[in-house]
């Protein structure tokens, strides 16, 4: 497909889990789980050569509310624009 000109993937998860998925290095301290797993996420980001995101997150269920609320009440999601 991405041959045929696609260049982004359209996946059930949230924006938030999808970022976490193709820009966290493997292994970090808190996995993110749900429908996508770290290893098919990084497979989509093989692709990905400076464009932005190759996986959109497009759905508004979030797995894991506690990482997200936690990334929220750290400050740190506000510096980076999360």
């Amino acid at each position: 497909m991405w041959q045929a000109g696609y260049r982004h993937i359209a996946a059930e998860l949230s924006p938030w889990a999808a970022n976490k998925l193709e820009f966290t290095p493997p292994g970090a301290r808190e996995p993110i789980r749900g429908l996508w797993s770290q290893a098919e996420a990084s497979f989509a980001a093989l692709f990905n050569h400076g464009r932005g995101a190759v996986l959109w997150g497009c759905d508004i269920e979030e797995a894991q509310p506690d990482l997200l609320i936690r990334k929220l009440c750290s400050g740190t999601a506000v510096a980076r624009g999360l």
